[in-house]
């Protein structure tokens, strides 16, 4: 065998080692991407699960959250609409922001259609309040929901107007 020979026999099997170890570190990324991802999913389901149990925990430790629904929660309260500052409205509507603003994050991060579902079902759910129903033009104008998110709301509410 010839030196050129034996040099490119040795190419040839740099070359075959080179595409295996092309291939084990394509295995080991695909291995890495998926763990990554499924701690991500995690984080997610986590952050989602600890948004709700601080909403709950106000709701059950709360006094004032209980009294604040009763007084605008219900179809048949007084929403202030005049110029004067109420302080208790205000509570309440600060109160159903952030419950909104959970369901938005909650829409964002929908991780599969079912998650998706689920997440619309809760904001329709919600809508059907009279209280959200009567606060969502306040929630609204503090900017801090997204286009589309508005827009969703928006077309509840006026499928629940038509009905």
């Amino acid at each position: 065998m010839s030196a050129l020979e034996t040099a490119q026999l040795l190419g040839n099997v740099g070359e075959f080692l080179g595409s295996i170890a092309v291939l084990i570190t394509l295995v080991y990324l695909a291995i890495q991407t998926r763990h990554t991802r499924a701690a991500h999913e995690a984080s997610i389901q986590w952050q989602r699960a600890n948004a709700s149990r601080e909403l709950a925990t106000i709701w059950a430790t709360s006094p004032e959250a209980v009294e604040l629904l009763a007084e605008f929660g219900q179809p048949d309260s007084k929403i202030p609409d005049g110029p004067e500052f109420n302080s208790r409205f205000f509570r309440y509507v600060k109160i159903n922001q952030s419950i909104l603003e959970m369901l938005q994050a909650n829409l964002i991060t929908s991780l599969t259609r079912e998650d998706r579902e689920i997440a619309l079902a809760r904001i329709r759910k919600t809508m059907s309040i009279a209280g959200f129903k009567a606060t969502w033009p306040r929630c609204r104008s503090f900017e801090v929901f997204r286009p589309d998110f508005i827009a969703l709301v928006e077309s509840i509410l006026e499928d629940r107007t038509d009905a």
